[in-house]
């Protein structure tokens, strides 16, 4: 179980880097107005991008050694991606351009993240983050 965990905590972030490099299926047609609410949705979104992405990686980290902490501060990288994905799809139509395979290593990744959440709260991976402070 230990080797599951381990392997769905690695493997959401790899798919989420990859699904960064696979190009767009047909250019992107924008055109975004500076006033209005679309500016501040674009801003939140970016950064609730960064705040998840920080909080993922030290959540990774902390997820990979059994620290106590590291379980909640993966829900809150969730949270924060969440909320980020929601307004940028607001703000941008990018799943109409978005490569398929982008999207299913984006959704993979996600459920990989919720498995190694649910994971960390059974009982025998709960007991080693609960030994290790």
């Amino acid at each position: 179980m230990v080797g599951l965990f381990r392997g769905l905590v690695l493997f959401a972030p790899i798919a989420v880097v990859g699904s960064t490099f696979l190009p767009f299926e047909r250019p992107l047609q924008m055109n975004l107005p500076l006033d209005g609410v679309m500016p501040i949705l674009g801003l939140l979104s970016v950064l609730f991008g960064v705040v998840g992405g920080v909080l993922g990686l030290f959540s990774v980290i902390g997820l990979l050694r059994f620290r106590r902490w590291a379980r909640m501060l993966a829900v809150w990288c969730a949270i924060a991606l969440a909320l980020s994905s929601v307004l940028t799809l607001t703000v941008m139509p990018l799943l109409d351009v978005m490569a398929p395979g982008a999207i299913a290593l984006l959704v993979l990744a996600a459920i990989c993240w919720i498995g190694a959440l649910v994971l960390a709260r059974m009982p025998p991976l709960a007991a080693r983050f609960e030994a290790r402070r």
